[in-house]
């Protein structure tokens, strides 16, 4: 199978690498990404046994479709923090059951959290993931994702100290103001990242490692 992808040159920003692509052919269909407001409500799904922590229902109420990237934190009035396992496009005025793994320990119980949380470490988004041979994709190992976000959660906590519940969100929050070298890579982002005309994709390096590629 031949894509025509079409690679810019390279931005450095911080530690990181950020090639733009742009991939003709892809659906021009229109959605919207976070920031999450208003218009998604976010429920824990009840199968008749009680809510299951590894899957949440998402609705739409806004009149265009939502995209949620994979990895994105949703906190809302869940009884746990989630992260969202793939990238979920919500159709408008639709609801939709997704695949989630918990990033919150300690907690099984009512509360109101922050509906958006930023999107998870590529450490995290990744952990669970094995490559199929037979499918020559990757697949998400649904026996042990659980424990592996977590053992990469518990990575991520480490720098800062314990929480009371341990969760994701809380320590990416706190991080983001108290350590130095994460704020920095946020702010110089935020200040010098660039996209081109007809730019659809990126591809982010890390010290010449491939990180990440996405389309959108």
């Amino acid at each position: 199978m031949t894509y025509d992808i079409k690679i810019g040159k390279p931005q450095q920003i911080g530690p990181l690498e950020v090639w733009p692509l742009a991939w003709e052919g892809l659906s021009g269909a229109s959605y919207k990404t976070p920031p999450i407001g208003a218009g998604l409500r976010f429920e824990e799904f009840d199968d008749g046994d009680g809510p299951r922590v590894s899957c949440i229902e998402v609705e739409n109420l806004l009149d265009e479709d939502f995209l949620i990237p994979s990895g994105w934190i949703i906190g809302a009035e869940l009884l746990q923090v989630r992260s969202l396992n793939n990238a979920e496009l919500i159709p408008a005025r639709e609801s939709v059951l997704v695949d989630v793994s918990c990033v919150e320990r300690g907690r099984w119980s009512s509360g109101t959290n922050k509906v958006d949380g930023g999107r998870a470490p590529l450490s995290v988004m990744a952990a669970g993931w094995d490559f199929d041979g037979a499918r020559g994709s990757w697949q998400v190992n649904r026996e042990n994702r659980q424990s592996r976000v977590w053992n990469q959660v518990t990575l991520q906590e480490n720098r800062s100290g314990t929480r009371n519940t341990s969760s994701l969100e809380q320590i990416m929050r706190e991080d983001a103001s108290s350590d130095q070298n994460v704020a920095r890579v946020h702010n110089e982002i935020a200040n010098r990242l660039r996209f081109h005309d007809g730019q659809n994709g990126a591809l982010i390096a890390f010290e010449g490692e491939p990180l990440l590629m996405e389309f959108f």
